[in-house]
């Protein structure tokens, strides 16, 4: 029996070191990799259970003429803390900032809970527009200190694992939102989402506690004081074509939510609408998941950008031509939404990332801050605006009439962004404005097509990075081109290299 002891251990360590290899973890990074996991996995939870209690508490006590009015007060709302959000946020240590942020934000779910129980009828549309705001901001805040303690590298190897803890966190809160809202009550889960806070804002805790501390504070905080000029980035077509996709995204995407959930207030009420929500955000993260890990970078991979770009607004258009035939089914509506929340943070979201390879790393951070945290909560607001003079004359079903022209003008759009992409793809590479070391290019026929053409620039720069990068994600185009290179002895000889 004592012989068998270490042997049973090295099996176990065996086992793990398995698991962790097949994730891509190092040993050293099990810790870190783990907190962050929860943490998003808290503000997924937190993010939908919010989310459902909010719409079920809302829709059960307003009529649904409301529901435009909270589409345009979540759009105004951001724009106007996102100045004084970005202010406070670049005055303290990242991780202090987010723990003392999910603290004040668990005692206003608390608040809400009292004035809910207190039958005060106006915390209803406040709740609905707060809830929205400080959840996307949430998520904003793990995304900003997961990056500040990741290098682009590490990033690659291990943002797909911890971001899976978003879509589980989905499917976990949604069948179990759906199995007990019937028994505590809806507000009850008010009171739920402040607990987590709390036990968010202690695991915030133990990342700045463990992993900011000394020399890591100062890189944060000299990464936060850097800043560089981008006058003429918006008056770029490439970047004025993607904040017309992101309007025409999020315009049609708040039609297909007002229509999603008035269809579903005709069905259901009280805790009955409530499980019906977390029951259809279950099957929302169960979908997502499933294309993170399994389609997402395959189809991108395979068919390219504009492929990836096209899903969500073709199952979308679909799915309003479906609630059209069907006069407003149910199973209609579901689709529709399944069509925005499944893919819009899956392959959507991943073609979206493809759009801003062409921008150095700062300026790509300060874009998608201002994309982000204005663009399209205006998006939203403005489709809101739509709902407010349609939604009564139209209904819910007739609304795919203006939400199918939206469509069409997103689906223009990115064919017209696909070569513009390309054209900012290789310009940068020949302005030397791509950070090799920070870049995660997908080998996607777009790329691809790009970094052949940059192998003959004269520009020594650009061709060792575009023929590098060929190296790795298209060996049989990278041997090919070298045979095109025998005029070139010098850059014949460099290619031979890399590629032995």
């Amino acid at each position: 029996m004592a012989k068998e002891i270490p042997t049973t251990s090295m099996s176990a360590k065996e086992e793990r070191a398995g698991v962790l290899a097949a994730l891509q973890i190092k040993p050293g990074e099990l810790k870190r990799t783990g907190l962050l996991f929860l943490y998003l996995f808290l503000a997924s939870v937190i993010f939908t259970t919010g989310r459902t209690a909010r719409d079920a508490l809302f829709l059960s006590n307003y009529p649904i003429d409301w529901l435009p009015y909270m589409f345009v007060g979540f759009g105004a709302g951001s724009a106007a803390i996102m100045p004084l959000y970005a202010w406070l946020v670049d005055r303290y240590r990242r991780d202090r900032f987010n723990a003392i942020y999910a603290l004040v934000l668990s005692a206003t779910y608390v608040a809400a809970w009292l004035l809910v129980t207190f039958k005060w009828r106006p915390i209803y549309p406040i709740l609905y527009i707060w809830v929205e705001i400080t959840s996307n901001l949430l998520i904003v805040q793990f995304w900003t200190l997961a990056n500040d303690l990741h290098d682009p590298r590490e990033a690659k190897r291990l943002f797909g694992v911890i971001g899976s803890s978003r879509m589980i966190g989905i499917v976990v809160c949604g069948l179990s939102v759906g199995a007990v809202v019937g028994m505590i009550g809806t507000p009850a889960l008010l009171l739920g989402n402040a607990i987590f806070l709390v036990g968010l804002a202690a695991v915030v805790a133990l990342i700045g506690r463990n992993f900011l501390s000394g020399p890591q504070v100062a890189k944060v905080v000299s990464a936060r004081t850097d800043s560089i000029a981008g006058a003429s980035l918006w008056r770029s077509s490439y970047v004025l074509l993607i904040i017309a996709m992101i309007v025409a995204t999020f315009v049609a995407a708040t039609l297909g939510d007002y229509q999603f959930k008035a269809i579903a207030r005709e069905h259901y009420t009280g805790e009955k609408l409530a499980a019906f929500f977390a029951l259809f955000y279950s099957l929302v993260g169960a979908l997502a998941f499933f294309f993170h890990f399994f389609v997402s970078s395959r189809l991108l991979a395979r068919f390219g950008l504009l492929f990836g770009l096209m899903v969500m607004p073709a199952l979308m258009g679909l799915s309003s031509i479906a609630l059209l035939i069907t006069a407003g089914a149910v199973a209609a509506a579901v689709a529709l939404k399944l069509s925005d929340n499944a893919f819009q943070f899956t392959i959507n979201d991943s073609a979206l990332q493809l759009l801003y390879y062409p921008f150095p790393a700062r300026l790509k951070a300060r874009l998608k801050a201002t994309l982000e945290g204005a663009v399209k909560p205006l998006s939203y607001g403005a489709g809101g605006l739509i709902l407010a003079f349609l939604a009564t004359p139209l209904g819910a079903v007739g609304l795919s009439w203006v939400t199918l022209p939206f469509i069409g003008v997103w689906i223009v759009t990115l064919v017209f962004l696909r070569t513009q992409y390309l054209k900012a793809l290789i310009n940068s590479l020949a302005g030397k404005r791509m950070d090799p070391g920070g870049i995660d290019l997908m080998p996607t026929p777009e790329v691809v097509e790009a970094l052949k053409d940059a192998t003959h620039s004269d520009n020594n720069f650009v061709f060792q990075f575009a023929f590098d990068e060929l190296t790795k994600l298209a060996p049989d185009e990278a041997q090919r081109l070298a045979v095109d290179l025998l005029p070139k002895p010098e850059r014949k000889k460099a290619a031979l290299k890399r590629l032995a």
